[in-house]
């Protein structure tokens, strides 16, 4: 009865009263490396290496914990110390070849990766890894011998799919990029990465419609990041979409926080495709209020200006403009144009002189030819016109032909 009274007292013993082993403290910085708690698990780690100072797995695994936080010198202490243990340990290699990659020595990485293939062969990560190695270091064949390996031993996996597809984008074949992108949804038809990239990928075809579709797919996907709207809103513009080019801004602006001046001088111009020249004046101003010398947005705010009858207001938009470039071809035929239209002539053909001197375009020349006209200068005026005209200018062939034939 004693007996079992002893043992008894024994089972219900507090474990903390015995020694963990070197395995206990292992097998708990392994888990805890599985959580993310690399702090706790290094401090498990450096337990087992006390007990047992050749347990090498335990410094490839601490290696990895601080090479997650950032302590990359002391990551790659514990990995050189665990191949020094046991110099043939595959995950030894992969993990310095992943430090090495993440440091951007490259010609490091590969050797480390191909010393895993060499000691594993159907090591397919390594595979992987060391394709993109060599995709890094501009040795775009071996990467994709790489990964048309890996995909031979992992066929239904579709990242390895979509690893592939970035490779062919990343070397401008977009029509192969597309089908690994395609392959890859196949396997999975939620892959929002994948549907990102092959919209990039339609982008870059400009096939627009299918581009736009990708990138909405993604959206429904939970791809979410700022680059998608952005780069959908730009097809919307492409197609002149301008109420769904205006909806991504607003996301971009009011839920994802985008300030920048870029977004809303694109949004700017869809408002005014849209008729919206208030608002669109608006963004402008947060454009201005961002970088005070951005010719572009005074002007597109002049021309605003302009739509809403503030010709007054447009002119010192114009004039703040060329005080900041007084060779601003642009804002010079602008301001001309709103002189024309106010009937101040000597005022407008000071500026179109200017303009079509800095930069001539089919415009500038039919309103300078057209103020000449009225000045019944018939050879000025018909070299205008027909300069315009051979630019593309309708009204002006028009004219020409009424005036100078």
């Amino acid at each position: 009865m004693a007996k079992i009274h002893f043992l008894l007292l024994f089972f219900f013993l507090p474990l903390h009263l015995f020694p963990q082993t070197a395995n206990s403290y292992y097998d708990s910085g392994a888990e805890k490396l599985s959580k993310g708690l690399y702090a706790d698990a290094i401090k498990d780690f450096t337990k087992c290496l006390e007990i047992s100072p050749y347990f090498y797995e335990a410094n490839i695994d601490r290696g990895r914990c601080y090479q997650a936080i950032g302590k990359h010198k002391e990551a790659l202490d514990d990995f050189n110390t665990g191949l020094e243990k046991h110099k043939e340990y595959p995950q030894g290699f992969y993990y310095r070849g992943k430090l090495f990659a993440e440091q951007k020595k490259w010609t490091e990485a590969i050797a480390d990766f191909t010393q895993v293939i060499s000691l594993r062969q159907y090591f397919y990560e390594a595979y992987v890894d060391r394709a993109f190695a060599y995709l890094e270091s501009g040795q775009i064949n071996p990467a994709l011998k790489d990964m048309d390996k890996a995909i031979s031993m992992e066929k239904k996996d579709p990242v390895l799919l979509y690893k592939r597809g970035l490779i062919w984008f990343d070397t401008d074949s977009f029509s192969i990029a597309v089908a690994d992108f395609s392959a890859a949804i196949g396997l999975k038809p939620d892959y929002a990465d994948a549907f990102y990239m092959r919209g990039l990928s339609y982008k870059e075809k400009q096939q627009f419609e299918p581009a736009a579709s990708d990138f909405s797919n993604a959206i429904r996907f939970g791809f979410t990041k700022r680059e998608v709207y952005e780069q959908r809103a730009e097809i919307y513009v492409q197609q002149k979409k301008w109420t769904e080019a205006i909806a991504d801004y607003n996301h971009l602006i009011n839920s994802l926080g985008v300030k920048e001046e870029g977004i809303y001088n694109a949004r700017g111009i869809c408002l005014m495709e849209t008729g919206n020249f208030a608002l669109a004046v608006k963004d402008f101003n947060a454009v201005i209020s961002k970088n005070k010398n951005n010719e572009d947005a005074i002007i597109l705010k002049a021309n605003c200006n302009i739509a809403m009858g503030k010709g007054a207001t447009a002119i010192n938009d114009y004039n703040r403009v060329l005080a900041l470039n007084p060779k601003n071809a642009l804002a010079l035929q602008s301001r001309g144009i709103l002189y024309y239209e106010q009937k101040k002539y000597d005022l407008a053909l000071e500026d179109l002189n200017k303009a079509i001197k800095i930069n001539p375009t089919a415009i500038a020349y039919f309103y300078r030819g057209s103020i000449k006209d009225m000045r019944n200068d018939t050879k000025g005026a018909c070299n205008d016109l027909n300069a315009a005209a051979n630019l593309g200018h309708e009204e002006a062939k028009r004219l020409y032909n009424k005036i100078c034939k």
